[in-house]
C-alpha cells in the first residue's frame, strides 16, 4: 500500500499554539506536538490502484458483531470505505455479510444522500468507476456526468434561479435540494471507516463504537449527550476525481489531554472531512456542550508548499441529531475556467432521455 507523507518530517519550531487564523505551518506544529499517525493511505490515480484486503491472515470473525461462521457469512466483497466515494480497491475480510447489508441500508445510505449533490458535481465515481448521478428531493433537478472530464446538467437547472454564473469572478453557483438524511448516521459512517482501517493496537479503544454504529439500543443511550462535530474543508480545484485518502491520528501519551484522543480524516473529490472519534473513556473530561474550535489537517499536499500561507477555512457542523434533515436548499459554489456554450445535441449519452440540458 502506498503511503504519502502528508507533512514534513520535522515539525516547525515555535508553532505549538494555534491562533484564530493559523498558517499551514502552525497547524502542522500543533498536530506534530500532540499526535501520531497510526495509519494513512492513498488510493486512486497516481496512488494505490491494486486491491488491498484488510484482515488478511486474521481469524474470520466480524470486527463489528464479533460473530463467525456459521452464525454469519462472508460471501460478499465488503468495501472497507463506501464504494460511493470511489473506493474500488480497499476491502475488509472481517466484515460479515449481515453487517455489510445493515450498514449499506443505514449509515452508508445517509452518507450517500448527504453528499450526493457535490459528489455528482465533482464527478466522484462509484464503486464500479461509473459516472455519478444526482436527483433532488423534489425531482426538479438532475445532474449526470457522461465521463470523468465533462459534466452535464439536465432537467430544471434553468428554472427558479437554480444556478448563477459570474463570468467576471469566474464562479458558478448551484442551488440544490438534498434528500433527507440523519446527521448522526452520516457521522457514524465516518466512524465506521475509522474502525475499519484502525490497526490492531487501536481496536480496544474503538470497541464501544461498534455497537453504536450498528444501532445497539444500549449504546445509543450511552451516546445520547455526546456532541458529534464534523469539520470540513473545500478545495475542489486541487483534487483528481476517483482518488481518496485517509489518516487516523492518536494523541501521544505525553500530550495535553485538552484535545481529542483520536482524529479520523477523509478526503475525496473536492472536500476533506475530519472528526474526533467519540471515545467515552479517553475523552471523558472534555466539554460536551459546545462545538470546539479544533484545528484541521491541511486540505491537500499542494497547500504544504508554503507553510506561511493561511489555512483553508473550516466549516463545522453539529451532526448529533438523529432526526431526518436536509430537505432544504444548499448552495455550492465553484470556480471555473473558460465558459463555452454547447448545443444539447453534443450531450450524446443523455440524448435518449429527452431532458432539458
Amino acid at each position: 500500500m502506498e503511503r504519502e507523507n502528508m507533512v514534513s518530517e520535522t515539525p516547525p519550531s515555535g508553532t505549538v499554539a494555534v491562533p484564530s487564523e493559523p498558517t499551514i505551518g502552525q497547524l502542522l506544529g500543533w498536530f506534530y506536538e500532540r499526535y501520531d499517525f497510526i495509519t494513512r493511505a492513498n488510493f486512486g490515480p497516481g496512488a494505490q490502484e491494486e486491491e488491498l484486503h484488510l484482515g488478511a491472515g486474521e481469524p474470520r470473525i466480524c470486527r463489528y458483531c464479533d460473530k463467525g461462521a456459521p452464525d454469519v457469512s462472508f460471501d460478499q466483497k465488503a468495501h472497507a470505505l463506501p464504494g460511493l466515494i470511489g473506493n474500488q480497491w480497499l476491502f475488509d475480510l472481517r466484515e460479515c455479510d449481515q453487517c455489510n447489508a445493515l450498514f449499506g441500508a443505514t449509515i452508508d445510505a445517509h452518507f450517500g444522500r448527504w453528499s450526493a449533490a457535490w459528489r455528482a458535481i465533482e464527478r466522484t465515481p462509484n464503486r464500479e468507476g461509473a459516472s455519478p448521478k444526482y436527483s433532488a428531493h423534489d425531482g426538479a433537478v438532475q445532474i449526470e456526468s457522461d465521463d470523468l472530464n465533462q459534466m452535464t446538467i439536465v432537467e430544471g437547472m434553468s428554472e427558479g434561479g437554480r444556478y448563477t454564473i459570474d463570468p467576471e469572478a469566474k464562479t458558478v453557483e448551484f442551488k440544490l435540494t438534498r434528500r433527507g438524511f440523519a446527521p448522526s448516521s452520516v457521522f457514524k459512517c465516518l466512524v465506521k471507516m475509522a474502525v475499519a482501517v484502525a490497526p490492531p493496537e487501536a481496536c480496544e479503544s474503538l470497541k464501544h463504537l461498534k455497537a453504536w454504529i450498528r444501532g445497539d439500543e444500549e449504546s445509543t443511550e450511552a451516546f445520547a449527550d455526546v456532541l458529534l462535530v464534523l469539520s470540513m474543508q473545500t478545495r475542489p480545484d486541487v483534487y483528481a476525481p476517483g482518488r481518496f485518502e485517509y489518516q487516523l491520528l492518536r494523541r501521544k501519551p505525553d500530550a495535553p489531554t485538552d484535545s481529542p484522543h483520536m482524529f479520523f480524516r477523509l478526503r475525496f473529490g473536492g472536500r476533506a472531512y475530519q472528526i474526533a472519534l467519540p471515545l467515552l473513556a479517553e475523552d471523558a473530561g472534555q466539554p460536551r456542550d459546545k462545538i470546539p474550535n479544533l484545528p484541521m489537517l491541511p486540505a491537500d499536499k499542494a497547500a504544504l508548499s508554503d507553510p506561511t500561507q493561511p489555512s483553508v477555512p473550516i466549516k463545522r457542523e453539529n451532526m448529533s441529531s438523529s432526526e431526518i434533515e436536509g430537505r432544504e436548499d444548499i448552495v455550492l459554489r465553484y470556480g471555473m475556467g473558460a465558459l463555452q456554450e454547447l448545443e444539447p445535441s453534443q450531450f450524446q449519452p443523455l440524448a435518449s432521455r429527452g431532458g432539458k440540458r
